[in-house]
């Protein structure tokens, strides 16, 4: 049986506030904020308002999927630095 991969921007309409951002975000920023990897907490923020699980899975794969579904265990702090460092590294 054939999967039926959902078009990327399916769920774009969606919004809700960003945990991370504190401030509403559509679903598009989500699934694109890491350059062309979804952000880190999308599965968080959004299993319940949309099936993200099965979306992710189809549109970016099963190793996404099993990469965003590992806790991270970093802090506050050492998430700044990881994003510093990797804003430094695209200059």
């Amino acid at each position: 049986m054939k999967s039926h991969k959902p078009e990327p921007e399916a769920y774009d309409n969606l919004s809700l506030r960003c945990p991370r951002l504190g401030h509403e975000v559509p679903f598009r920023y989500c699934r694109q904020a890491e350059a062309d990897r979804p952000c880190s907490r999308i599965l968080g923020c959004w299993i319940e308002r949309m099936p993200v699980v099965d979306y992710l899975r189809e549109t970016f794969g099963e190793e996404t999927l099993k990469q965003l579904s590992q806790p991270k265990s970093s802090n506050k702090i050492t998430s700044l630095i990881e994003e510093v460092r990797k804003h430094q590294k695209q200059k």
